[in-house]
Formats: C-alpha cells, structure tokens, sequence
C-alpha cells in the first residue's frame, strides 16, 4: 500500500499476477535465466524446468530484485530479467533428465503435454536454452556474427513428485505418441 499498489483482497501473501518474467538463478554463479510467474514486485514462482546442475526447480518461490538488470526478447517484445535474491519455499517437485532418441519436434511436445496433464512439467533444454554471453546475459541478447547461440543442454528435463510419478509421466507419452523414443530417464539430484 505504501507503494500505491492495493492489493487483492484476499487472505495471505498478496498475489498481482503480473504475468510470465525471466529470473536470473544464482546471479553469482551459473546465472542460468529461467521464465517465472510474477507474483509481486518481489516474488516469483518458476514456471521452467532448470537445468540438471541448478539446485532450482519448477514451481520453487523465490524472492526477486525489484531492478532489472538485462532482457531477454520474445517476438518483439522486451521481458525485463530480475535476479534471484533467495528461495522463499522449495518445490514438492524432483527434477529428472530425459534422455530422447527422438528429436521430433511434436512427440518432445506431447511429452510436455503428459507431464503437464499428471500434475507435472517437462521442458525440451535442447530447444528452450542458449548460452548467452556475459553482456547478452546482463543486457538485451544480440546477434553474434559467429553464429547462432548453441543449446544449453541436449535432452528435456522432467518435473515430477517422485520416480513413480516420473514413470507414469513417461509411460503415458510412450503409449499416446508413436514417434517417442528414449535412451533413458534418472533422477537429476
């Protein structure tokens, strides 16, 4: 209120809903920027899939700078980037790795739709993730004349409750999409 902001009249912590943002995770180490919901002005909950080495996960509450510091753009339009400042609450969700013998664009898709279908996630790092340079990082990202940006990681990471829920995750894409191949699933932690 003290910053002209009325919030929702309901109970507990105020929720804006002010749309999807990247946050930067740990901005003093890998850096690694993932999509959030906006809660507020100082809270977000991350609505990606990090990758295997980040010690954040889908759905984990996290507290936010309220200064940008970089965007990243998406057709057209400039997403300001908040670095994390702390984890407020941990996901009840694992992070698994998939690895695919498919590379077919919408069997990756379906498996989206089953994890998110079972009260999971799933993300294709092959085709979600670039690794950017420092001052693409902390800036707006920019051409390089060397190429284009190279994929982060080359499998899809999995969000799930368990390894049983992981496997009925990966079962139901394996029955419902006859292009789905994989090498192997495991636990990221």
């Amino acid at each position: 209120k003290a910053c002209g902001m009325q919030p929702p009249p309901d109970d507990g912590p105020p929720v804006f809903d002010f749309g999807l943002t990247p946050v930067r995770l740990d901005p003093n180490g890998d850096a690694e920027v993932v999509w959030a919901e906006r809660l507020d002005p100082a809270r977000a909950r991350i609505v990606s899939v990090p990758l295997p080495w980040s010690r954040r996960n889908y759905g984990d509450l996290v507290l936010t700078d309220g200064a940008a510091e970089g965007y990243r753009v998406v057709s057209g339009k400039q997403y300001p980037v908040f670095n994390v400042l702390a984890i407020l609450a941990e996901s009840a969700l694992r992070k698994y790795i998939v690895e695919l013998a498919t590379t077919d664009p919408t069997s990756v898709e379906a498996l989206v739709q089953c994890a998110e279908e079972s009260g999971g996630a799933a993300e294709d790092w092959g085709r979600s993730t670039n690794i950017l340079c420092a001052k693409c990082s902390r800036g707006t990202p920019h051409h390089h004349p060397t190429g284009p940006n190279v994929p982060a990681h080359p499998h899809c990471g999995l969000a799930a409750k368990d390894d049983a829920h992981a496997e009925v995750i990966i079962r139901a894409w394996l029955e419902r999409e006859p292009k789905a191949d994989l090498i192997r699933w495991y636990d990221a932690g």
